[in-house]
């Protein structure tokens, strides 16, 4: 790579001569600073960001800390968050710390050795471990989580508590009342919002909620959880089955065709994520879309507010349901009623 010690020494003066030049100096004359800057530009040079970013004591660079990047939904926030830095001139530095504490903690560590100028913490236990870091870490920080942090950390998350009272009363009312819920044990934060909105929009339609009908997945692979947990829900009688995420439903509903168990027939499934692949499911999935893109630009818009020290607040993005052919009425579908006209 040019240096501008190339420069200088093509151009016959010292190397400061060149970075005033370059930087616009008025101290290097008129003449002198048109001669360096065609030598620069014959030579090929192309300035470093990083002795660029020493002089001005900014990185320009934007942390994200993933738990995990097993979650196909997390890609499309991380997107989000990408396509707004970009917009505003900032690049991102992706950590992934699978919930490990040390691990965590090297990345806050490089994160301050790299002058990042804030941080977007995606999913990660390190919120709710690490309530603490928030006032010591010095360094501005968005959070999308479900998780309940102290009043000073600012929070990006759908509204998960509501996205689950939709998902059953769609269920409810195609008329199903043995209805299953198919959690993850690795996502305690949203999975409680998740499973009180299950319970709840039960009870609000006078619905005694049964535990045989309440199954956790004890594995990371949530497609796995899906596919273990088919041939149980119905064994139990459920008809419908609510799911943690669209991973856990598609597994479901893989099992369900490996036991010969028809879906919506038998059984409806509804997921929760919109990802790409639940359209695409056989049959194509029912589910709470999340706006995915929107919370990662959210996120980073927050943080930019918050890194220049302007007001901002927490933000919560309400879901919405897709209907698609995995759900489909059940065995107390009210008959539709027929209104007699008089002769």
């Amino acid at each position: 790579m040019v240096s501008i010690y190339d420069i200088a020494r093509t151009a016959n003066v010292s190397p400061s001569t060149v970075s005033r030049a370059l930087q616009g100096n008025t101290r290097v004359g008129t003449a002198t600073t048109a001669r360096i800057l065609a030598i620069a530009h014959e030579l090929g040079y192309v300035p470093s960001s990083a002795a660029r970013n020493l002089s001005t004591q900014r990185s320009n660079t934007i942390a994200v800390i993933l738990s995990s990047i097993a979650d196909p939904a997390i890609g499309t926030v991380v997107e989000g968050i990408e396509r707004q830095a970009a917009r505003q001139g900032y690049d991102i530095l992706l950590a992934i710390s699978h919930d490990q504490t040390g691990r965590e903690q090297e990345i806050v560590a490089s994160a301050r050795q790299r002058r990042v100028e804030g941080i977007v913490l995606i999913a990660s236990q390190m919120a709710a471990r690490y309530n603490q870091l928030f006032d010591d870490l010095h360094i501005p920080t968005v959070v999308i989580s479900e998780q309940e942090l102290q009043d000073n950390v600012l929070v990006v998350r759908a509204d998960d508590y509501s996205s689950a009272q939709l998902a059953i009363n769609h269920l409810l009312d195609l008329g199903h009342i043995r209805i299953g819920y198919l959690g993850v044990h690795d996502r305690p934060a949203s999975q409680k919002s998740r499973v009180a909105g299950y319970y709840d929009a039960l009870t609000a339609r006078g619905i005694i909620p049964d535990p045989e009908l309440v199954l956790i997945g004890n594995r990371a692979d949530h497609l796995a959880n899906g596919y273990a947990a088919a041939q149980v829900f119905v064994q139990r009688g459920a008809t419908a089955v609510f799911c943690y995420n669209d991973s856990s439903a598609i597994g479901l509903l893989s099992g369900c065709r490996h036991h010969g168990i028809t879906v919506p027939e038998q059984l409806s499934v509804v997921g929760f994520d919109d990802i790409d692949m639940a359209q695409y499911s056989t049959p194509p999935l029912t589910t709470l879309r999340q706006p995915r893109m929107a919370i990662g630009e959210a996120a980073l818009k927050t943080l930019l507010l918050r890194m220049q020290a302007q007001s901002t607040e927490s933000l919560t993005f309400p879901g919405e349901l897709i209907i698609r052919k995995s759900t489909a009425p059940g065995p107390h579908k009210p008959e539709p009623k027929v209104i007699k006209r008089l002769a």
